[in-house]
């Protein structure tokens, strides 16, 4: 099925989508952990369960004050995940009056009562039990409480989480220039890229490095599981098998960026061409020392034919009247090509095409790394 150029295509492009998603699933984790979404949405979600016009935030503040809840957190109210068991303690302190010397959980009832008339102590004594009730029966009832409200806390932290995405995967795609439309026509124009890209995927979604970091949080795949799922190339092993395919296909550049920043990457792709012999020799030699590797080029070889994934070392020094004979034809193409290198441009693509282009990659780079990855495990799967 591979040798079929619109499953190329379309292999290529989820390889493409899975990056950009991995690209966005990283930036939304630091920014998560960055900024303690977690924390601050647990905090926020406490406040209004114990705040009201009455009391305003003074329930919440002794809520965290608390022993229990300030050890969690070193008393600057960032813990992230809470028990039951601490909840009703911490509540049953934080409401307890001053006068009361008793068990705070087993006098909640009576420390509710005692609170003046607002919203926390109608919305108190609606969750507790009857009078007379033992300790038990209190704490049942407050962790059923808590229960439900820690559910809706998690629904808004990914409510909160799917905007957030959204709103990474657009700053990305557009700070980046990353046009499917753009990229799709350079697949289609050129054979050896789409090509490498459809046959090194498979190979890449089996490595382990890739498997664990396309399992997000709270997926449905733990780490392990994936690599266990995974053929275990290292991620040495991945890199070698890359720049073999890249020397291989030479003209591999998939058009990104923006034409202000044609200087940088003309030099990156200047410096790479300088340093491509050594590299592709050395990758070769590291092929050559490794059998696991060199069944997975067999394998890639089969799949793309057309590419021969073979050391460039023999074309580093081309004949010299061959090079004077191309010499205008390249000096005639370098606009072309190097245009070719960014994505699109309003000028050049027009409004419309550019917009499309870059909505369809962030509707594909808010879906998430694990999306894409099993997608692409399930489509490689039946192959």
């Amino acid at each position: 099925m591979l040798d079929s150029p619109l499953f190329q295509m379309a292999l290529a492009l989820l390889l493409v989508f899975l990056v950009m998603a991995a690209i966005v699933s990283l930036i939304q984790q630091f920014i998560v952990e960055g900024f303690r979404m977690r924390a601050r949405n647990l905090r926020r979600s406490i406040f209004r369960l114990l705040s009201d016009k009455t009391y305003k935030d003074e329930i919440a503040k002794r809520f965290y004050r608390h022993p229990m809840t300030a050890a969690l957190s070193g008393g600057r109210a960032e813990v992230t995940h809470m028990e039951p068991d601490t909840f009703i303690t911490a509540l049953a302190s934080a409401v307890q009056p001053n006068w009361s010397n008793g068990d705070a959980i087993l006098a909640l009832p009576a420390s509710v009562a005692a609170l003046k008339d607002g919203e926390l102590k109608q919305r108190l004594q609606l969750i507790l039990p009857p009078p007379g009730a033992t300790r038990e029966e209190i704490a049942a009832a407050v962790r059923a409480w808590f229960d439900t409200s820690a559910q809706k806390m998690q629904e808004r932290f990914k409510a909160d989480c799917v905007a957030l995405s959204w709103g990474v995967a657009a700053m990305v795609t557009i700070g980046l220039n990353v046009s499917a439309i753009e990229i799709g026509r350079r697949l289609q124009d050129n054979d050896n890229l789409r090509s490498a890209l459809a046959s090194v995927t498979p190979e890449l979604v089996q490595s382990s490095t890739v498997a664990t970091l396309a399992v997000a949080p709270g997926g449905s795949e733990t780490a392990a599981q994936a690599g266990d799922a995974a053929a275990g190339l290292n991620p040495n092993e991945v890199v070698t098998l890359l720049t073999v395919v890249r020397c291989a296909t030479g003209d591999s550049d998939i058009p990104v960026g923006w034409d202000w920043m044609a200087a940088t990457i003309q030099s990156v792709s200047e410096r790479t061409a300088a340093n491509s012999n050594n590299a592709c020799a050395d990758a070769q030699q590291r092929v050559g020392d490794n059998p696991a590797l060199q069944q997975r080029l067999a394998v890639l070889e089969a799949r793309a034919p057309q590419v021969a994934l073979v050391s460039t070392a023999d074309a580093a020094e081309p004949d010299a009247a061959a090079t004077e004979e191309t010499a205008p034809t390249q000096r005639a193409t370098s606009t072309a090509e190097a245009t070719a290198l960014y994505g699109p441009t309003f000028e050049r693509n027009g409004i419309w095409e550019t917009l499309l282009g870059w909505l369809i990659v962030i509707v594909a780079a808010a879906q998430g790394a694990p999306f894409w990855f099993n997608a692409i495990r399930r489509i490689v799967g039946r192959s």
